[in-house]
């Protein structure tokens, strides 16, 4: 039985439909509606009991069942099971999800039903990351798996409004990347030539050829050809629970052949030689995968190694601190400050836009706009 609709001001109504009895209490189906605040409310109201309408005669047909009270806990369960579990996602990523779930969703909002989660609990949990000092780029994160899952809860019909829609995302950090100098790369390569081969190759080719520390420790040497200078970039390392896993890169901007460079070239071959001797002594303790950087008996590198060994390097050297993945943002740093077009260093990067490769190097090339000024006055004063 339909029941009158309830004016809640501002275009927003609550619609009934009485669903019969369950161990003697009523049942009740309730939608809240959004509609026009311009329109008359003799005009809202008719509108109202037209969906009143429709969502009886959808519960009557058996398409919409009287919502059941399930915590977030319940929810979080049917997520990860029939909406990520059905999306190709990167082990890496699911682990991230259920790490946030578990480390904070979960403890403090998993036992609410999803029905009593309003917006001034959502903001009361964001206070909390927040106090417990997380960036806003974390806090967005958290953000995002909640926003997902009420999204899902809508779609599956057991909420008619997903309350993120009424919450303030977290401000997410802008990213200040810290590139070495030319000065300072040119140290760190003078430095890096008293260390091993194999460490001498993997920094090259994060600083010279740009690559991200999952694409250089996924490199197999089938992928580097050295009769015509090219590496093709095809596959990542990633962290799972119980290694590493090699996957393709996550786009077609990603899956990429890019030259290397005479020294590259050098390099590489070099440490393959002493790769090959290192093989030849082990012998069948020689574990042989085709990866370019190993552990001692061939095994592939694992994915942290390389961070590890960069900072005690740049402590060892007293050079400045930077993170492993600032050798990539200096290399591309270099090319755009000797007045490479962005389109050349998109490609090289495995951005999809050329608009990701601004926001990420815009400094830099706002000082070639800065020199570009000064060669024009140069120009149209001496012409003057």
């Amino acid at each position: 039985m339909a029941i009158k609709p309830i004016n809640k001001g501002g275009g927003r109504w609550l619609i009934r439909v009485s669903a019969g009895y369950e161990n003697g209490k009523k049942r009740m189906l309730k939608k809240t509606i959004y509609l026009n605040p311009a329109m008359t409310e003799g005009a809202q109201q008719k509108e109202a009991e037209k969906q009143t309408a429709l969502l009886m005669a959808a519960y009557d047909a058996g398409k919409v069942v009287p919502g059941k009270r399930i915590t977030l806990g319940e929810l979080a369960r049917e997520w990860l099971e029939h909406y990520i579990g059905r999306r190709n996602l990167s082990p890496k990523t699911v682990e991230a999800y259920r790490y946030r779930l578990t480390s904070r969703i979960l403890p403090r909002l998993g036992d609410k039903a999803i029905q009593d989660i309003k917006p001034a609990t959502l903001n009361a949990f964001y206070a909390s990351l927040a106090k417990d000092g997380l960036s806003g780029t974390s806090q967005s994160m958290y953000h995002k798996i909640l926003n997902s899952m009420f999204s899902c809860a809508v779609r599956w019909q057991m909420l008619s409004v997903n309350p993120l829609t009424a919450v303030e995302p977290p401000k997410t950090d802008t990213k200040e990347i810290t590139p070495y100098t030319d000065e300072q790369s040119l140290a760190l390569l003078e430095a890096l030539e008293t260390e091993p081969m194999q460490w001498r190759a993997l920094i090259t080719l994060a600083l010279h050829m740009q690559l991200r520390r999952g694409e250089i420790i996924g490199l197999d040497w089938d992928k580097v050809d050295f009769t015509h200078g090219l590496i093709t970039i095809c596959q990542t390392a990633v962290r799972v629970e119980n290694g590493l896993l090699i996957k393709e890169t996550k786009t077609s901007a990603g899956r990429r052949t890019l030259s290397m460079s005479p020294a590259v070239a050098k390099i590489l071959k070099a440490w393959r030689a002493e790769q090959n001797t290192e093989r030849l002594k082990l012998g069948e303790l020689w574990q042989d995968g085709g990866a370019v950087f190993t552990q001692w008996n061939g095994a592939r590198m694992h994915i942290e190694t390389p961070t590890g060994w960069f900072s005690t390097f740049l402590k060892r050297h007293d050079l400045p601190h930077i993170r492993f993945h600032d050798l990539r943002h200096t290399g591309a740093s270099l090319l755009i400050s000797a007045g490479m077009d962005i389109e050349t260093v998109k490609k090289r990067l495995g951005h999809s836009k050329a608009s990701t490769t601004m926001d990420i190097y815009g400094h830099a090339y706002q000082k070639n706009d800065e020199r570009a000024s000064l060669i024009i006055e140069q120009i149209l004063t001496k012409k003057a």
